[in-house]
């Protein structure tokens, strides 16, 4: 018959690193994600998310960003779908500027019941990740 479903996201900056034009992108944000999804079909009726990021660290490291985030999925409770419990993810990242158009990415992640399985112990999972922006 068709399903549906929505998404919506926030962000704010609550504090500008400098008082110049090039730093008003600079500072502390917030942000929020929703999502809802048609439960009769959909693996994960909705998920809820919530971050902080830092544009401009330390010092000198003005193109540097370090960031916070915390996800929670609402996974089925369908007894077919295999879920026996929602997953919650807890991400910290710090993206290094190495040049204008090349950066470091190093990530780690803790995710609580990952893939909403018992069986599975939660799980820490890091990355690096090379950016490169043309």
């Amino acid at each position: 018959e068709g399903t549906q479903g929505f998404y919506v996201s926030a962000e704010q900056q609550l504090i500008t690193r400098g008082d110049s034009e090039e730093d008003l992108d600079k500072g502390l944000f917030v942000f929020a994600k929703y999502a809802r999804g048609d439960k009769d079909v959909a693996e994960c009726e909705q998920s809820v998310g919530l971050g902080a990021c830092l544009h401009g660290t330390f010092g000198d490291r003005t193109d540097d960003q370090a960031g916070i985030f915390v996800g929670w999925a609402d996974l089925s409770n369908d007894p077919m779908s295999g879920y026996a419990r929602d997953e919650t993810a807890i991400e910290f990242f710090y993206k290094v500027a190495i040049t204008p158009f090349l950066s470091l990415k190093p990530d780690l992640q803790y995710i609580i019941n990952p893939s909403g399985d018992p069986g599975i112990h939660d799980a820490v999972v890091g990355s690096i990740r090379l950016e490169l922006t043309f």
